[in-house]
């Protein structure tokens, strides 16, 4: 199953353009030793690539327990990193996943990416066969565009939202 969901990822990332995919494979989220070696592979990652944001589920809000284990790994990952790594400068922002948040920082209009967004969803065929995950993240989507409160009138058909973790 893992081959197949890291094959599905790899065909979503290609949609998206994405040119460097990494994948950092955690066997289970509960054997401390496969913690270790994620967290160790993330920052040897960070180190390499030195990004300026980062995004994940929020640790808290997100009700997923694999979401927390590994949003948690990466800020504890990042928490050890040097200042020789130069990393201390780098955004963190959370985004929804299944949990809407109640507060954001941020709000994004995807109108533009959306059948993008769409077609990169379903080459996730594994998790769609028995939940049809396309149809419920559009649907958070245009609710985010059509209720966000700070624009009056929504002039944005999707979008997606952040909070911003400093760390």
């Amino acid at each position: 199953m893992a081959l197949l969901r890291q094959q599905e990822a790899r065909e979503a990332v290609s949609l998206l353009g994405v040119e460097v995919l990494i994948p950092l494979p955690l066997r289970d989220v509960k054997s401390e030793e496969n913690k270790l070696h994620f967290k160790n592979d993330f920052k040897e990652t960070l180190r390499r690539f030195k990004p300026e944001e980062i995004y994940i589920p929020h640790p808290e809000i997100d009700k997923h327990p694999t979401h927390q284990v590994v949003s948690k790994l990466v800020l504890d990952g990042l928490n050890e990193l040097s200042d020789n790594d130069n990393l201390q400068h780098a955004r963190i922002w959370c985004y929804e996943v299944w949990t809407p948040f109640s507060v954001y920082d941020r709000i994004e209009d995807i109108s533009q990416y959306i059948n993008l967004k769409v077609r990169a969803i379903e080459a996730h065929k594994s998790q769609l066969e028995y939940k049809n995950y396309t149809q419920r993240i559009i649907g958070l989507n245009r609710y985010r565009a059509v209720f966000d409160e700070r624009h009056g009138v929504p002039k944005m058909q999707y979008t997606e939202v952040f909070i911003e973790l400093k760390f």
